[in-house]
């Protein structure tokens, strides 16, 4: 197998939006492009997962007045046995993906992560509403000096079903979202999210549940010895369910949930707004 050089530059988000990143630098031997690409496969899938997690909370949508909340959502993606080691082309042993253990295989590298799980924190704005309607931003950005930028952007908007339902046991509301994450000119991420979602409020306690479709693409493109190397990721999840409970006591919010498909994400904010 010819062999080739792949420097990885990675980014691990932490909770309370506290952000580090380093250019790892590190070589991957007797790899080609698909190998490259099952080595990283696992963490388009738990990156994506989370950014298209806790996008939709109480149902609930007033027609017309002012409400805002703003508040941090924290996504938790646990990670199988199988994302942590894969078996390469034309082998039928199994090395460690980036979330993997030390290779026992000088020919392969190790994983950058030995976890079970892959976090993420992110800013949440949502201000509402014009005849039922509301939007939401996500936004960071600072700079690296190693890297360059580091930039989250997303949008979304929710819209009331219920409120065209005469007496309407429930709330209902259906939204779409859009979010961009680059990492200098070298790594861009990008996720998409529609959805529809009920819940029903009993004094402070929230229920919730719904259901999306998404999609998550992981883009890898930078320079190397003259080489431009350059592959997109596509996240595993198409689908998923969720199903979640909150409390409301006004000015404060709090918020769980659980997201069911192929990557599973647990979600939950703390939120301040009316």
């Amino acid at each position: 197998m010819k062999k080739i050089q792949i420097p990885l530059m990675v980014v691990f988000l932490l909770s309370c939006i506290s952000t580090y990143s380093q250019d790892l630098d590190k070589t991957i031997t007797n790899y080609g492009e698909d190998n490259a690409i099952k080595y990283l496969q696992p963490l388009a899938d738990a990156f994506g997962a989370n950014l298209n997690s806790g996008l939709q909370r109480s149902a609930q949508i007033s027609k017309f007045g002012f409400h805002f909340n703003l508040s941090l959502q924290a996504m938790y993606s646990p990670l199988a046995e199988g994302k942590k080691n894969f078996t390469p082309v034309g082998e039928d042993m199994k090395v460690p993906t980036v979330f993997g253990k030390e290779s026992t295989d000088e020919d392969y590298p190790d994983g950058l992560w030995n976890t079970d799980f892959f976090p993420l924190a992110v800013p949440q704005l949502t201000i509402g509403s014009l005849m039922g309607t509301e939007v939401t931003i996500r936004y960071f950005a600072f700079k690296n000096k190693e890297i360059g930028e580091i930039t989250l952007y997303g949008w979304g908007i929710r819209h009331s079903i219920s409120q065209y339902i005469l007496l309407c046991p429930v709330d209902i509301a259906a939204g779409f979202f859009h979010q961009k994450f680059s990492i200098g000119s070298s790594i861009e991420a990008t996720a998409l999210y529609y959805g529809i979602q009920i819940s029903k409020q009993f004094s402070v306690l929230i229920l919730y549940a719904g259901v999306g479709w998404e999609k998550a693409t992981l883009k890898l493109d930078y320079e190397y010895e003259d080489t431009n190397v350059s592959f997109d990721l596509n996240g595993e999840n198409k689908t998923r369910m969720t199903i979640g409970a909150g409390l409301d006591f006004k000015y404060v919010k709090l918020y769980l949930d659980f997201n069911l498909a192929p990557q599973n994400v647990i979600s939950a904010s703390i939120g301040f707004g009316l």
